[in-house]
């Protein structure tokens, strides 16, 4: 047993990796970033071999690799280790190359870009990567059949042709000098043209997978033919998803994991006595909030949204919440870490009589609202709505916090009820969160059915405008909309809290997190 600076019990499992790996459903398994390394992460010498095991944070048994259905971040960091995607988002939020060796604009014109591909990559099944297969996989996405999650991300691209066997020109229907970034997200990783059943799992990545159950676990050995296979040291990587924090940490520091994301805040004074563990953080801007959906009742009320918003006491959660690794939000889904946030866009305080003001006028004075929470979907959301539910009460209005199981959450309860709890990674640039969830494109990711034509125009101006003061007045303006009237109930922008095995090399916190490609286990090694 071990006990937290509360002197809680955490549970203790049976977490034998072999009992990790296959019995992983009784545990739950269905800019400016401010980095906070661990000392003795990176050692002198990688040595090769070895198996990493990583917990992430939850899973989903409809859960698919497929790029058009990946979904949380257990999926993603599988896909990062079987898959590449054409450029890599480094730790400075900047595009890299990685499947594509060079992109440049074609005559300084933002909206017409050209893909130099490297001619030394084979996919796991040793067919050769080509343009064929990048122009295969952004028109799947770009059809307007599609259910991609990138479909908001491709809606600017108005061609993609191959010009010849390594090169790819992509034109825009207006102006982004920041395209190349998004062709580093997660949803656009390259799997094999024409590929349509993804039962066997083909990528160019590291790591080639040998076992995979969707909602369960996933092991996968290191890829002999990589294109960069001297960063590879790991013989191989196993992901499993365990939704409760304490399970997670337990595990690792019983020495069956090497790697846990999202680690409970509780467990920081045990990470911090413990001999064989040690935190990875990072300060970002990941999304932690309740989604309130505004075209059904009662959430379809803006006074009650108002009301709601009042009534978030955003110092306490980030003090009680979070212990203060967080940072105060304002009811819109840009950090104070992004470049464009709007510093001087007032914080909305916790107001009881703003809030009684807009229960009346709402006519939900005494009311009772139900809000759905997961272990998982979303760290320290459960602690929020519990805190919620205190500085509600005032008002008159009843919180009653339902928490249901993470597996299958996202599935079945997100965005099924008019308050469920919503998590999203930061995104390296601000526009491609906002086109995806909040855009006209974004229809099957807009989780608070919040629209407002003001957003496509300010988006679409942002995007084209090369004065950075004008372009952050479009980004104040785009948040001040949604501070006001959209669909967030969010407090606080926790930081990023992971935890690794001291024996385990190479692994560097990233301010996108599970958008990155961090776990991927490319660079990885274990000490002997």
């Amino acid at each position: 047993m071990f006990r937290n600076s509360h002197n809680r019990l955490l549970p203790s499992v049976d977490l034998s990796r072999r009992s990790l790996l296959k019995a992983g459903a009784g545990l739950g398994i269905a800019a400016s970033s401010g980095l906070l390394l661990s000392s003795g992460a990176m050692a002198q010498t990688p040595q090769k071999g070895g198996i990493a095991r990583i917990a992430t944070e939850i899973s989903d048994a409809t859960a698919s690799l497929d790029p058009v259905k990946i979904l949380t971040n257990t999926d993603i960091a599988r896909a990062f280790q079987i898959y590449n995607t054409l450029v890599r988002i480094d730790e400075k939020l900047q595009p890299q190359p990685a499947l594509a060796e060079s992109f440049e604009m074609v005559g300084n014109d933002p909206s017409d870009w050209v893909f130099k591909l490297r001619k030394d990559v084979t996919f796991h099944n040793g067919k050769s990567f080509g343009a064929s297969d990048v122009v295969w996989n952004l028109r799947r996405h770009m059809d307007p059949k599609s259910e991609s999650r990138a479909k908001s991300l491709v809606a600017g691209i108005q061609s993609v042709t191959a010009d010849g066997d390594s090169t790819v020109r992509i034109k825009l229907k207006g102006p982004n000098v920041d395209f190349p970034i998004t062709l580093g997200m997660p949803f656009l990783v390259i799997s094999p043209e024409g590929q349509t059943d993804f039962s066997t799992l083909i990528g160019t990545g590291p790591f080639q997978m040998q076992e995979y159950t969707a909602g369960g676990v996933s092991s996968a050995t290191r890829y002999e033919g990589y294109w960069n296979a001297e960063n590879v040291h790991l013989d191989a990587i196993e992901v499993v998803a365990i939704a409760e924090p304490a399970n997670r940490l337990n595990a690792l520091l019983s020495g069956d994991l090497d790697f846990i994301m999202s680690a409970d805040i509780a467990s920081m004074p045990l990470l911090e006595r413990s001999s064989i563990a040690e935190k990875v953080a990072v300060r970002a801007g990941q999304i932690v909030a309740i989604a309130m959906q505004c075209n059904r009742a009662p959430t379809d009320n803006k006074d009650l949204r108002l009301a709601l918003k009042y009534l978030q006491d955003r110092e306490r959660v980030v003090s009680s919440a979070y212990k203060g690794l967080a940072q105060i939000a304002n009811d819109h889904p840009v950090s104070p870490v992004d470049p464009v946030y709007a510093k001087d866009l007032p914080i909305r305080p916790y107001d009881v009589d703003r809030a009684k003001y807009h229960l009346k006028q709402a006519g939900m004075e005494g009311s009772s609202l139900e809000v759905y929470v997961a272990p998982g979907a979303g760290p320290g959301l459960i602690e929020q709505m519990l805190l919620f539910q205190q500085t509600a009460a005032p008002a008159g209005l009843t919180i009653n916090v339902k928490q249901v199981p993470g597996d299958g959450y996202w599935g079945t309860v997100a965005g099924k009820f008019p308050l469920t709890g919503t998590h999203f990674n930061m995104r390296p640039r601000a526009d491609i969160f906002w086109s995806a969830n909040l855009s006209s494109n974004a229809a099957t990711a807009n989780e608070t059915a919040f629209r407002d034509p003001r957003i496509d125009n300010l988006l679409d101006a942002a995007r084209a405008e090369v004065n950075e003061a004008k372009r952050k007045q479009h980004w104040h303006d785009l948040q001040q909309i949604v501070s006001d009237d959209g669909g967030y109930l969010e407090a606080a922008f926790p930081d990023y809290l992971h935890a690794r095995s001291k024996r385990l090399n190479g692994v560097v916190a990233h301010p996108i997190a599970g958008l990155s490609n961090f776990l991927s286990g490319e660079g990885w090694w274990l000490d002997a």
